[in-house]
């Protein structure tokens, strides 16, 4: 939320300019987040480090962009905040280099605000009289900072991370030094949770001694795809267009692999069933046990996602089992996708009946992924669908 000042003039007529009144305008601003591939190690620079479960990363080809958002904050119109609010987006002052900087709002006092600096990963407190309006033009830029934290690493220590573990670590997470870092799921509030290598050396190992693996569930490989470029895949299940599921003929035998593994391990019945938890279903569309994660939980019945095919059944609780760890090895065979762009409801049946019904081949470009969705664009042979839609 960012602040716009503009002035009124009422019944003016006659009347010094004075006499106008200033009337004040919150207008909402947001900016878009970098996305990770999860289970795929890309080369990063670590911006800030400041302990292993607080760092931030970049990218280096968004090195001409940072170049182009630090001439805007520069150039930009300087307005003075006349309000404060924790996730604000803002122009901040950094007291270091005295150069203006994107930043969010983490915490307001009286006369100050702690401010997060969102393409770089560094805080501040600042005073009020330091924050600014930022323009629309500076807040459609994507944030170039990738806030992270170790992979479920927590200290021993009652007293948190030693003086010595944090400037070793900090030697080695220079922002000079490209690192392999590879995400391990999305977001968990804000943050990737991420392992990191720098060269043949796992950067976790530095300070093995002083941590423990923190108690969580297990997360599965998402599959992800570089942005903008064309893809041959089979559509599995098709909802809507905001809501369809893709997958690689060249998954086929990875498919038939896993549904052995599922039919050969052991079932042991979930004591207790919660939304989001992976398990084992047994489908009653398809006759079989298949990967799925609990999106609903009624008395006796969940509904569930078979996670690797896309469909949704309601199923009896009872016939759900735990998911045995060699299943958290192999990764989720079937994307969810959703089509660029908005889409009467009066296209759906002709999406998903004529289009994009299931099993056609179909060839997609992912242009975003937020979290585990994909926006693509989807075509035909030579033709656009959205051409196939609109005829």
């Amino acid at each position: 939320m960012s602040s716009l000042y503009t002035v009124t003039a009422l019944n003016t007529e006659g009347l010094d300019i004075s006499a106008a009144v200033l009337e004040m305008k919150d207008l909402e601003r947001t900016v878009s987040l970098r996305s990770l591939p999860v289970n795929a190690a890309i080369p990063l620079y670590c911006s800030k480090f400041i302990s292993p479960d607080e760092m931030c990363f970049q990218c280096e080809e968004d090195t001409v962009l940072l170049e182009t958002i630090g001439a805007e904050c520069l150039s930009c119109p300087k307005v003075v905040l006349r309000t404060h609010s924790v996730d604000q987006l803002c122009l901040a002052l950094y007291t270091v280099d005295k150069a203006y900087y994107r930043a969010r709002v983490l915490s307001v006092d009286e006369s100050t605000c702690q401010v997060f600096f969102i393409d770089y990963g560094n805080k501040e407190t600042v005073p009020h009289s330091s924050l600014f309006d930022i323009p629309q033009s500076l807040a459609n830029h994507p944030v170039c900072g990738i806030p992270a934290a170790f992979h479920n690493t927590v200290p021993t220590a009652e007293t948190g991370w030693s003086d010595s573990t944090i400037k070793s670590l900090s030697a080695i997470m220079s922002p000079d030094a490209a690192l392999a870092v590879t995400a391990t799921s999305h977001r968990v509030n804000g943050v990737y949770p991420v392992r990191v290598s720098c060269g043949a050396v796992d950067v976790r190992s530095k300070f093995e001694g002083e941590c423990c693996e923190e108690e969580a569930g297990l997360a599965l490989g998402r599959p992800w795809y570089p942005v903008s470029e064309p893809l041959t895949m089979f559509v599995s299940v098709s909802v809507s267009p905001k809501e369809f599921y893709v997958q690689r003929g060249s998954d086929e035998a990875a498919l038939a692999a896993l549904q052995a593994l599922v039919d050969q391990t052991e079932q042991v019945a979930l004591k207790t069933v919660n939304v989001g938890d992976y398990c084992v279903g047994m489908s009653l569309e398809n006759e079989g046990l298949f990967r799925a994660q609990v999106l609903a939980v009624a008395e006796d019945v969940s509904t569930v996602k078979f996670i690797d095919y896309g469909n949704t059944e309601d199923i009896a609780t009872s016939t759900l089992y735990a998911m045995a760890p060699a299943l958290y090895t192999l990764p989720v065979y079937a994307v969810q996708c959703t089509l660029e762009g908005d889409h009467d409801e009066g296209v759906c049946a002709k999406f998903v009946e004529e289009v994009c019904y299931a099993d056609a081949e179909v060839s997609i470009t992912p242009l975003a992924y937020t979290d585990e969705v994909c926006t693509v664009s989807v075509s035909i042979g030579d033709v656009d669908v959205k051409e196939l839609l609109a005829a």
